[in-house]
């Protein structure tokens, strides 16, 4: 008899370990496929599960939607049916919530507490699942110092691109500055060359003008001096007189 009830009872256990198992790849699967089905909500890559723009896309509109079928209906039983606890556990009393049970899996024993009425995710799962948040916000939070970094290298360089195009817009502006001075200055020599070629002419006409004036002046006074030498003067004096007078040389 108690061979039989030991080997009922171990029948019994290795039925609950191969169900537990089931609920927790059940479980792992559902939670996956909601992950999937929430990424593109929460901006993120499917592929790399990175918030875009990734390696992967630029924008949300260029991943491809996902249809995935997140209920339970695919499963033959529900998950909650598949187990029943009363062939496995002796009766509580109505005061406990929680019922605690052990189990022996690959040689170690793993004790649950479930609640018979709710049931949420198995606890391996959720511990993988906030293992796998954790990796995530640490995988963000290098990316965005990284971003951080290649933000802070681009703003540096656009800084020496601009402080060197500034400079090159300066030595371009005194450049033409100079060669606006320059132009002026010859302007300004060629004008005065000009004025000064007009000066020059100008003495050399009123000196001109004087040295006729002189010579007419001159040559008044050498006739009217021939006159006065004819009238008192004989003819011989007259002659001496008038070639004394040619030899007289104007002054330059």
């Amino acid at each position: 008899m108690e061979e039989s009830l030991e080997e009922a009872l171990r029948l019994k256990a290795k039925e609950l370990r191969n169900t537990l198992i089931d609920l927790k790849k059940h479980d792992f699967d559902l939670n996956v496929e909601k992950l999937k089905v929430s990424l593109p909500k929460r901006k993120r890559c499917i592929i790399c599960t990175l918030k875009i723009p990734c390696k992967h896309f630029k924008n949300v509109k260029e991943m491809p939607k996902i249809s995935v079928n997140t209920s339970e209906e695919k499963f033959v039983k529900d998950p909650e049916e598949a187990i029943d606890f009363s062939q496995f556990v002796p009766n509580f009393p109505k005061e406990t919530k929680k019922i605690g049970f052990t189990v022996n899996y690959r040689g170690r024993e793993l004790k649950y507490y479930i609640d018979p009425h709710i049931r949420t995710t198995s606890l391996p799962n959720e511990r993988r699942f906030n293992l796998l948040c954790t990796i995530e916000a640490y995988r963000e939070e290098k990316l965005q110092e990284e971003l951080k970094k290649l933000e802070k290298a681009r703003n540096e360089e656009q800084k020496k691109v601009q402080e060197k195009q500034q400079n090159e817009d300066n030595k371009k502006k005194y450049q033409i500055k100079q060669k606006e001075r320059l132009l002026k200055y010859r302007e300004e020599m060629v004008e005065k060359r000009e004025q000064l070629r007009n000066l020059i002419d100008l003495e050399d006409k009123q000196k001109k003008m004087k040295e006729k004036k002189l010579q007419k002046y001159y040559d008044m006074q050498k006739k009217a001096l021939a006159e006065y030498n004819t009238k008192k003067s004989p003819r011989g004096t007259n002659v001496l007189l008038e070639r004394e007078l040619e030899g007289i040389s104007l002054p330059i």
